[in-house]
Protein backbone atom coordinates (compact mmCIF):
# COMPACT_ATOMS: atom_id res chain seq x y z
CA UNK A 1 0.00 0.00 0.00
CA UNK A 2 2.91 2.16 0.55
CA UNK A 3 4.39 1.85 -2.82
CA UNK A 4 0.69 2.92 -4.04
CA UNK A 5 0.49 5.91 -2.29
CA UNK A 6 3.87 6.84 -3.83
CA UNK A 7 3.46 6.10 -7.11
CA UNK A 8 4.06 8.88 -9.64
CA UNK A 9 1.57 9.51 -12.68
CA UNK A 10 3.84 8.29 -15.91
CA UNK A 11 3.85 9.84 -18.95
CA UNK A 12 1.06 7.48 -20.37
CA UNK A 13 -0.88 8.64 -17.13
CA UNK A 14 -0.60 12.32 -18.53
CA UNK A 15 -1.75 11.59 -22.27
CA UNK A 16 -4.16 9.76 -20.50
CA UNK A 17 -5.26 13.08 -19.06
CA UNK A 18 -5.23 15.26 -22.26
CA UNK A 19 -7.40 12.94 -23.21
CA UNK A 20 -10.43 12.52 -21.13
CA UNK A 21 -9.93 17.04 -20.49
CA UNK A 22 -10.23 17.51 -24.41
CA UNK A 23 -13.03 15.55 -24.58
CA UNK A 24 -11.64 12.46 -27.05
CA UNK A 25 -11.42 9.83 -24.02
CA UNK A 26 -14.90 9.52 -22.20
CA UNK A 27 -14.10 5.98 -20.31
CA UNK A 28 -10.36 5.27 -19.30
CA UNK A 29 -10.54 1.27 -18.30
CA UNK A 30 -7.39 0.27 -15.99
CA UNK A 31 -6.18 -3.16 -14.59
CA UNK A 32 -3.51 -1.24 -12.33
CA UNK A 33 -4.43 -1.50 -8.57
CA UNK A 34 -2.51 1.86 -7.76
CA UNK A 35 -5.33 4.54 -8.01
CA UNK A 36 -3.87 6.79 -9.83
CA UNK A 37 -6.21 7.08 -12.81
CA UNK A 38 -8.54 8.20 -9.74
CA UNK A 39 -6.07 10.58 -7.99
CA UNK A 40 -8.30 14.55 -8.59
CA UNK A 41 -5.17 15.89 -10.13
CA UNK A 42 -6.02 13.28 -12.90
CA UNK A 43 -9.30 13.91 -13.13
CA UNK A 44 -9.61 17.67 -12.58
CA UNK A 45 -10.13 19.04 -16.55
CA UNK A 46 -12.00 15.56 -17.14
CA UNK A 47 -15.26 17.46 -16.84
CA UNK A 48 -14.59 20.51 -18.80
CA UNK A 49 -14.81 18.50 -22.24
CA UNK A 50 -14.93 21.39 -25.44
CA UNK A 51 -17.06 18.53 -26.97
CA UNK A 52 -21.10 18.71 -26.87
CA UNK A 53 -21.84 15.45 -25.19
CA UNK A 54 -23.73 14.11 -22.26
CA UNK A 55 -21.63 13.40 -19.02
CA UNK A 56 -21.23 9.59 -18.95
CA UNK A 57 -23.72 7.96 -17.04
CA UNK A 58 -21.43 5.63 -15.64
CA UNK A 59 -17.15 6.17 -13.80
CA UNK A 60 -15.03 7.64 -15.99
CA UNK A 61 -12.18 5.22 -14.77
CA UNK A 62 -13.19 1.46 -14.55
CA UNK A 63 -10.41 0.02 -12.01
CA UNK A 64 -11.40 -3.57 -13.67
CA UNK A 65 -8.82 -5.25 -10.67
CA UNK A 66 -10.14 -2.71 -7.96
CA UNK A 67 -8.07 -0.29 -5.88
CA UNK A 68 -5.49 -1.00 -2.93
CA UNK A 69 -6.84 2.52 -1.68
CA UNK A 70 -10.33 0.71 -0.28
CA UNK A 71 -10.98 -2.97 2.10
CA UNK A 72 -14.12 -4.93 1.44
CA UNK A 73 -15.52 -7.63 4.68
CA UNK A 74 -15.34 -10.97 2.67
CA UNK A 75 -17.77 -12.11 5.81
CA UNK A 76 -20.48 -8.91 4.94
CA UNK A 77 -19.05 -7.13 1.79
CA UNK A 78 -18.41 -3.41 3.41
CA UNK A 79 -16.17 -1.22 2.03
CA UNK A 80 -14.20 1.60 4.23
CA UNK A 81 -10.97 3.22 2.65
CA UNK A 82 -7.69 2.02 3.74
CA UNK A 83 -6.61 4.99 4.83
CA UNK A 84 -9.39 4.94 7.76
CA UNK A 85 -7.12 2.26 9.11
CA UNK A 86 -3.68 3.44 8.57
CA UNK A 87 -1.68 5.01 10.68
CA UNK A 88 0.72 8.27 9.44
CA UNK A 89 3.90 5.94 8.69
CA UNK A 90 1.62 3.73 6.24
CA UNK A 91 1.30 1.27 8.66
CA UNK A 92 -1.91 -1.01 9.77
CA UNK A 93 -2.27 0.26 13.56
CA UNK A 94 -3.58 -2.79 14.56
CA UNK A 95 -5.52 -5.65 13.16
CA UNK A 96 -8.63 -3.94 10.78
CA UNK A 97 -12.28 -4.67 12.15
CA UNK A 98 -15.07 -4.43 9.80
CA UNK A 99 -16.93 -1.55 10.92
CA UNK A 100 -20.68 -3.50 9.83
CA UNK A 101 -20.13 -7.33 11.59
CA UNK A 102 -17.07 -6.26 13.79
CA UNK A 103 -15.32 -9.12 12.38
CA UNK A 104 -11.36 -9.09 12.82
CA UNK A 105 -9.84 -11.55 10.74
CA UNK A 106 -11.85 -10.69 7.15
CA UNK A 107 -10.89 -7.37 5.96
CA UNK A 108 -8.69 -7.25 2.35
CA UNK A 109 -7.56 -4.73 0.30
CA UNK A 110 -10.38 -4.59 -2.53
CA UNK A 111 -8.59 -6.39 -5.58
CA UNK A 112 -9.07 -8.78 -7.96
CA UNK A 113 -7.33 -12.39 -6.22
CA UNK A 114 -6.63 -14.81 -8.66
Amino acid sequence: YQEARQAEPTLTHRVLQRMMSSGRLLRHYTLNIDGLATTPSFNSNASSSSVDTMPPAEPVVVELHGSLHQLICTACGAALPTASVINSSNRFTKLPSCPECSDDTCLRFRVLLY
